[in-house]
Parts: C-alpha cells; structure tokens; sequence
C-alpha cells in the first residue's frame, strides 16, 4: 500500500495557459481539488502563459489558497506573466500569495518547453 502523504511532500507543478475567466475558472478548480484530494498538497502554477483573467480567476487562485492551507500545504504561483502580476497587485493578492519569478527552470523556459522531466506535471490550455 502506498504512503498516504508521499504525494503531498512533493509539488504538483501545473502549466495554465489562455485565460482564465468565468467559463473556465470553476474547471480549474475541480482539476487541482483533484490533485489535493489525491495527496498532492503543495502546488506550483506557473501563469507565464496566462495572457487573461477576470475576477472568477481570482477567486479560484483564492478558493484553492485557501484549501491547500486546511491541509497545511502550500499554493506557489511561479512566473506570472505581466498582466497577471499587475492583476495581483491592483487587488492585493501579490502579498497574500507566494509568488515565484523564474522558479522552474534556470532559463526561465515553460515548463512545457522544458527538457527536464518534472514529477507530477500537468499542462492546462484555456481560450
């Protein structure tokens, strides 16, 4: 039988790409709830490819912040793009959440143009 918190002690690395709006949000939602309820308690969402969101973006980034902290995990947005990081601070979030510049690769590729294999990744395409 598996250990029930080896998932949770590594991160869970997601690529969100498009925008995220009011037709896509509650989607992203229910795939990283996934990840959490299999065990996966620390996420890495890498926004550089993020070119949109609204508000029901914003909630979603909170709802899941708010349940990775229930099962003392953590909720890293790696680089933002530049809209997506003005979005944060015009709302406050820059210093709710832990944002990460660059924190992926070490030439700040995509994870998706990354030769190096990263455990537990998944690639979300939004339009």
């Amino acid at each position: 039988m598996a250990n029930p918190t080896h998932n949770g002690n590594r991160p869970q690395y997601f690529e969100i790409i498009g925008r995220i709006n009011d037709e896509n949000a509650a989607r992203l939602v229910e795939s990283l709830e996934t990840a959490i309820s299999a065990g996966h308690h620390h996420l890495v969402l890498d926004l550089s490819g993020v070119d949109y969101m609204n508000s029901a973006g914003l909630r979603a980034l909170v709802t899941l912040y708010k349940q990775v902290e229930r099962v003392a995990g953590t909720l890293t947005i790696a680089n933002p793009s530049d809209r997506v990081k003005t979005l944060f601070a015009l709302v406050g979030l820059d210093s709710v959440l832990d944002i990460e510049e660059d924190s992926l690769s070490s030439n700040s590729t995509r994870l998706s143009e990354s030769d190096s294999a990263l455990p537990y990744r998944e690639v979300y395409y939004f339009s």
